[in-house]
């Protein structure tokens, strides 16, 4: 005697369903015959799925792409696998070695006391009311 199946069956090759099975669903086979030796073949009935009352306890294995419609209240205890990559409001502790490409046109509030190293070779736009000697 056959066992009942519910569901599709798919094959790249032969589908051979025994004496006496009744199959709920579909049987495909891509390269070659399906073939039923006494057995039965029928079409599911539609089935309208409900939603539950109560949330799962099990996180689902792929997030919704829809936002929810009634977000939670509280956040997750969970931290996030992919953090985010947003820059933050705080200036880094170590500043950077490199210099600006577009260094600022405003003078500092508070001078280098240290005389650079090298100092600037252009001619300057306005002359220095202080000549050097």
């Amino acid at each position: 005697a056959g066992v009942p199946m519910v569901g599709n069956i798919l094959a790249l090759t032969s589908i051979i369903i025994n004496d006496g099975t009744t199959v709920q669903g579909r049987c495909l086979a891509r390269n070659a015959e399906v073939t039923l030796d006494r057995s039965t073949v029928s079409i599911p009935p539609e089935l309208t799925p409900s939603p539950s009352n109560t949330p799962s306890i099990n996180p689902s294995a792929a997030p919704s792409r829809v936002p929810s419609a009634n977000p939670s209240a509280s956040p997750s205890l969970m931290p996030s696998e992919a953090p985010s990559v947003a820059d933050t409001a705080s200036p880094s502790k170590n500043p950077t070695v490199n210099p600006s490409a577009h260094p600022s046109v405003t003078p500092s509030a508070n001078p280098s006391l240290v005389p650079s190293l090298a100092p600037t070779t252009a001619d300057s736009a306005s002359p220095s009311k202080n000549p050097t000697v």
